[in-house]
C-alpha cells in the first residue's frame, strides 16, 4: 500500500486537509501501527482468540527486533563519510554542522524507522542560538504522525507535508493540532471542534524555496525491511506458543483412576502429599496427557525460520555451523543483506542530498550543491578485509590500478583524498631526508655562509613535487 496520500486537488483547504487527516488515521497510520507491533513485541499473538482452556502461553518471538538491529548496525555501523570537490566553500560550516547534530545517531535513528516502516521523516529548521545568531538544524520527526501529499500525476508532485501531535486535555476531548508545510508557507491547523480549522499562513523566511522536511525511502515500494515477511511472523509466534501449551499440558496432565472411588478427603490429601494408596482388585491410576511431537515441531520451526530469512535477506548466524566457514562462504551467505545495503544507501543519498541542498540555500543565498561537490559513501560494517586490500596494493605497485582507485575499494581506508595527501607528504619528506643526507645540506633552509646575505636571501635549495 501507499504510505503517502495522493490527490487530485492541490488546494490547502479546510476540507481537503480534513479528508487527508482521514485518509491517514484510517489506512496509513494503522499499518505503520501494525508493522511496529512486531518490533515492539506487542503483535496480535498476544490477542490472538485461542479457545477456552487452562493452558494459553501467548509467546513472540521477536525475529523483526533482531532484523532491524542487525540491519541498522551493518548498514550505519561504520559513519557515511562526505568528500568535498577541491574548493568548496561550505565543506567547513557542513562538518560543524554534522558534529553540532550528531549525524550518526541522526541517521541511525532515520534507518531504524526506514527499517521497521519503509520510510522516514526529518525536520530542517533555524534555530537561535545564546548569543543571538541563527543556525540551522535537523532532526527526525514522528512517522505515525506525520505524512506527504502528492498529486494524482505520474510526477507525483509534492503538494504539501502534515505533521501534528494528539492534544488530550483534563476538561475535554483529544483533537489534533499541527502544521501543514508547502513551499515557502507554513499553514497552523487543529481539530478542536471535531473538524480542521487552518489558521493564519506563514511566510518560512529560512527556506521560501523549499518543504522543510525530507522523506526518506527505504526501498522503491517503501517496504520496511519484514514486511513482506509478517504472516511468517505471526505463525512463527503460534508455533512456539501452541508448542509451549504441548510441553505445560505434561505438568497439568490428568490423573485418571481406574475401578477407584477417591472421596473428597483423599484427593485433597493427595494434592498434598502426590501420594495415594490403591486397594482393591484391578485397581490402577495412569496421567493422561497429549503425546508430544518434538521432531514435528522442530521442522515446522526450522521452516519457517527459513522461509523467513529467504524473504528478508538477512543471514542467520544463529547457526554454529556459521562460524566455521570459510570468508569466501561468509560472504556469499552477506550478498543477500549487501544487496539491501546497496539499495538503502541509494535511497538514503537522496534524502541527505535534499537535507544539505536545504540547508545550503540557507546558508549559501539560495546556492545549490550539486553533485560533484559532495560525493557520499557508505560502508558495511564488518571487519576489514586486509587480504583483500593487499590485493589491491599489489595491483598498484604492478601499475595495473591508480592509487586513488584502489584506495576506493579498500574496505581500510574510508576517506580517500586525506590518505593520498597523506602518502604524498610523507613521500615528500623521505625524499627530502635522502636529499639532505647525501649532500649534508639542509632543505628549505638558508646555509650559513648565506644567511647574512643581502643579495642572495633565498635558501641553498628548494625543493618541491
Amino acid at each position: 500500500m501507499k504510505k503517502y496520500i495522493i490527490s487530485n486537488d492541490t488546494a490547502i483547504t479546510e476540507k481537503n486537509v480534513q479528508t487527508w487527516l482521514d485518509k491517514f488515521t484510517s489506512k496509513i497510520q494503522p499499518h505503520l501501527f501494525f508493522l511496529d507491533s512486531f518490533y515492539q513485541g506487542e503483535d496480535e499473538i498476544l490477542s490472538y482468540p485461542y479457545e477456552k482452556r487452562d493452558v494459553n502461553s501467548q509467546i513472540h518471538v521477536n525475529l523483526a527486533y533482531m532484523t532491524v538491529q542487525n540491519i541498522v548496525s551493518y548498514c550505519f555501523g561504520k559513519e557515511p563519510t562526505q568528500d568535498f570537490k577541491k574548493g568548496f566553500e561550505h565543506a567547513e560550516y557542513i562538518e560543524d554542522l554534522k558534529f553540532k547534530n550528531n549525524e550518526i545517531l541522526e541517521d541511525k535513528s532515520l534507518e531504524s524507522d526506514c527499517s521497521r516502516l519503509g520510510l522516514a521523516y526529518e525536520f530542517v529548521g533555524v534555530k537561535e542560538l545564546k548569543d543571538k545568531t541563527k543556525e540551522p538544524f535537523y532532526k527526525r520527526i514522528d512517522p505515525f504522525t506525520t505524512f506527504l501529499v502528492v498529486d494524482d500525476t505520474i510526477l507525483e508532485n509534492e503538494i504539501c507535508y502534515i505533521t501534528y501531535s494528539v492534544v488530550q486535555p483534563t476538561d475535554g476531548a483529544e483533537y489534533k493540532e499541527g502544521f501543514i508545510y508547502k513551499i515557502g508557507e507554513i499553514i497552523p491547523f487543529n481539530t478542536k471542534n471535531g473538524t480542521v480549522s487552518l489558521g493564519e499562513s506563514e511566510t518560512n523566511t529560512a527556506y521560501p524555496d523549499y518543504f522543510p522536511i525530507v522523506m526518506y525511502k527505504n526501498n522503491d515500494n517503501m517496504f520496511g525491511d519484514y514486511e513482506p515477511a509478517c504472516p511468517i511472523l505471526k505463525a512463527y509466534s503460534k508455533t512456539y506458543s501452541l508448542g509451549m501449551d504441548d510441553f505445560s499440558g505434561i505438568a497439568n496432565a490428568i490423573l485418571a483412576f481406574f475401578n477407584v472411588d477417591l472421596p473428597d478427603e483423599e484427593r485433597e490429601k493427595l494434592n498434598r502429599t502426590r501420594v495415594v494408596s490403591l486397594m482393591g482388585e484391578n485397581s490402577d491410576a495412569k496421567y493422561i496427557y497429549k503425546k508430544l511431537d518434538s521432531s514435528s515441531f522442530k521442522a515446522l520451526q526450522e521452516a519457517l525460520r527459513g522461509e523467513y530469512y529467504a524473504i528478508t535477506n538477512v543471514p542467520d548466524f544463529t547457526d554454529l555451523a556459521s562460524y566455521n566457514k570459510s570468508g569466501s562462504a561468509i560472504a556469499f551467505k552477506m550478498l543477500g543483506i549487501e544487496n539491501i545495503r546497496l539499495n538503502k544507501s541509494a535511497y538514503f543519498e537522496q534524502g541527505m542530498r535534499k537535507r544539505w541542498n536545504i540547508i545550503a540555500s540557507y546558508v549559501g543565498n539560495s546556492f545549490e550543491i550539486k553533485r560533484q561537490d559532495m560525493e557520499f559513501h557508505f560502508y558495511n560494517n564488518l571487519p576489514n578485509n586486509v587480504a583483500a586490500d593487499l590485493e589491491y596494493a599489489e595491483l598498484v605497485d604492478r601499475g595495473l590500478m591508480s592509487k586513488e582507485t584502489a584506495m576506493k575499494r579498500m574496505e581500510t581506508v574510508t576517506d580517500v583524498d586525506g590518505e593520498l595527501k597523506r602518502i604524498e607528504t610523507e613521500a615528500r619528506k623521505r625524499v627530502i631526508d635522502t636529499l639532505e643526507e647525501i649532500s649534508g645540506i639542509s632543505i628549505n633552509s638558508k646555509s650559513k655562509d648565506n644567511s647574512k646575505s643581502k643579495e642572495n636571501p633565498k635558501p641553498a635549495y628548494e625543493f618541491t613535487m
